[in-house]
């Protein structure tokens, strides 16, 4: 048996734990921290006096004796509901913006740690071989595969990293051609491949070969459904089973990944899509994650004027379904 090459710590070579950068993450939190601030001083300098001038303009109403003082009721009144209207608008557009600057506050902290921890080790490899602390071959051997495994898990993340920033600015090209749906699966479940070896996961593939074909980039479906079978993997219970099947729904081809994981809750399967958003289930198994992988299918899929959505599955788990358009359907 080869031996192992050595691990390296989950503390960075300096002795600290991987971490954001102070500076980033501390100018994202205090953008965070001012939105907050200015929605409250939005909603006090403007809304309380709005909320003044509509009772002041029904009790004008009311009481006025004469066609002046109702023009008058309604004037104010008129006034302060245009204002209370715009107070929460903007109420609602600093709520978001401040809920997306923590979002990436806490996305930046996921993708430097992610970063960190494979640099960290291929440093810890350079200098085990440096040093001359391999003493044999096979211990050598072991920190390069080491060292090959590290860089590939790094490559990985920061190609995911450009594509979104293709997907976000809008640059992302697609080359759609006629495909077989079964070919599409066939090439989602290779990439799956050694993920399902490796988790011992068990799955059932129900995809007829008389589907109609699509008219997809294939290999940006391909992308989007290695990952969601990548996510039903990572979220299945111990015994993982994942069923994937293809059917023909109307005018639409529907692929749906099913596991057996805890689920997710009803109030949470709208927010999953959303750029940076993870679950409670992910947070409460202490799953690694950016938050951009479903927002990626999601995102890729609609290029495609198709849709993704999720639903329970029974007896536990969800069910994640593609539903993409034939290859004669007009555009």
């Amino acid at each position: 048996m080869s031996p192992s090459p050595p691990q390296p710590s989950a503390d960075a070579p300096d002795g600290h734990p991987p971490s954001t950068p102070p500076t980033i993450r501390f100018g994202i939190d205090l953008r965070s921290r001012r939105l907050r601030t200015t929605n409250r001083l939005v909603i006090y300098v403007a809304g309380v006096p709005s909320l003044a001038l509509i009772t002041v303009g029904i009790i004008v109403m009311a009481t006025g004796t004469g066609g002046r003082d109702v023009i008058m009721g309604v004037l104010i009144l008129g006034m302060a509901l245009t204002v209370a209207t715009a107070v929460v608008v903007s109420s609602i557009l600093i709520a978001r913006e401040a809920e997306l600057a923590r979002l990436q506050g806490e996305f930046v902290s996921r993708v430097s740690h992610d970063l960190r921890t494979p640099l960290t080790s291929i440093q810890m490899f350079v200098e085990t071989l440096q040093l001359g602390r391999a003493k044999d071959a096979e211990t050598t051997r072991a920190c390069l595969d080491a060292l090959g495994q590290e860089t590939g898990r790094l490559l990985a993340l920061v190609d995911r990293l450009l594509d979104w920033a293709q997907i976000e600015s809008a640059r992302r090209m697609y080359e759609q051609r006629r495909c077989r749906v079964v070919d599409v699966v066939n090439a989602a479940l290779d990439a799956f491949e050694i993920v399902r070896i490796q988790g011992e996961v068990e799955l059932e593939r129900d995809v007829p070969e008389g589907l109609p074909d699509i008219d997809v980039d294939a290999r940006a479906i391909v992308d989007a459904l290695s990952n969601v079978l990548q996510n039903a993997a990572r979220y299945s219970l111990p015994a993982r089973k994942i069923a994937l099947r293809a059917r023909l729904v109307g005018d639409m081809i529907e692929v749906s990944v099913a596991d057996n994981g805890p689920g997710i809750p009803a109030n949470e399967r709208g927010k999953i899509f959303e750029k940076f958003y993870r679950g409670s289930t992910a947070k409460a198994l202490g799953l690694a994650g950016s938050g951009l992988g479903l927002a990626m299918v999601r995102a890729i899929v609609d290029a495609h004027r198709g849709s993704v959505r999720v639903e329970a599955n029974q007896p536990s788990g969800s069910v994640f379904i593609l539903s993409l358009p034939l290859a004669d359907t007009p555009r």
